[in-house]
């Protein structure tokens, strides 16, 4: 596994996103790691709206006709097209996520500004959605937001997503997380003119403990110390 920090970065309350498919280990590991760097986490499933709970859930789709398409420089959607389909289960498309990705950044902004900083939990599987996940809510608004990556193999999620209860997330969604994965890059913002911070990635093999103080150690010399 591999730790990337971008150099030169500047010391400021720490806005961290723990990352990777579901049953990847995001919510324990990024609790851990909020614990050691004494900074708050925030469950990421537990900011989704309503309809994308029901939609992942039970397959029931809700669009509003009054809602536009979404339009983002770093977005890589195409035209809007509304989903009509009710099957068990169905994975969140790009519209579905915009304004969840969208309340997380805003998040993550206000626990820079309020000097706390903060761990969210999200899986954060595009480019495009980390943009989101990074981009700036004002011109005081000095977030970097900094990855942790929990990588692993397939089969490894299923045995853990099968073993799994209580979550909304079914099973048969995993395959659709994985081909939908872009795994972070170092450089990977691209020319769009957003702040890039750290990238660590762990191995969703190592145990919590193992995972948390990796990743601590790696960030902790970029947090800004509070008073």
């Amino acid at each position: 596994m591999d730790a990337i920090v971008r150099s030169p970065l500047r010391r400021s309350p720490l806005s961290i996103v723990v990352m990777g498919v579901s049953s990847c280990g995001k919510s324990t590991i990024g609790k851990a790691i909020a614990e050691k760097l004494d900074i708050p986490f925030e469950d990421g499933d537990s900011y989704h709206p309503e309809a994308n709970i029901a939609k992942m859930k039970s397959g029931a789709c809700v669009h509003f006709p009054s809602w536009p398409p979404f339009e983002h420089t770093c977005f890589d959607s195409g035209p809007y097209i509304p989903d009509t389909s009710y099957n068990q289960g169905l994975p969140l498309d790009d519209y579905d996520r915009k304004e969840w990705l969208v309340i997380l950044s805003k998040l993550l902004s206000n626990k820079v500004a309020e000097g706390t900083g903060v761990v969210v939990a999200c899986s954060a599987l595009k480019v495009s959605y980390r943009n989101l996940l990074r981009e700036l809510h004002g011109n005081d608004d000095e977030k970097v937001v900094h990855f942790v990556f929990i990588k692993g193999s397939f089969e490894l999620m299923e045995k853990r997503i099968k073993a799994r209860t209580g979550h909304f997330m079914p099973p048969s969604l995993l395959k659709s997380q994985f081909d939908t994965l872009q795994e972070p890059v170092l450089g990977e913002v691209g020319d769009v003119g957003l702040p890039e911070g750290a990238l660590v990635t762990v191995d969703a093999e190592w145990d919590v403990p193992t995972s948390a103080s990796y990743a601590a150690h790696l960030l902790s010399p970029l947090q800004l110390a509070q008073s």
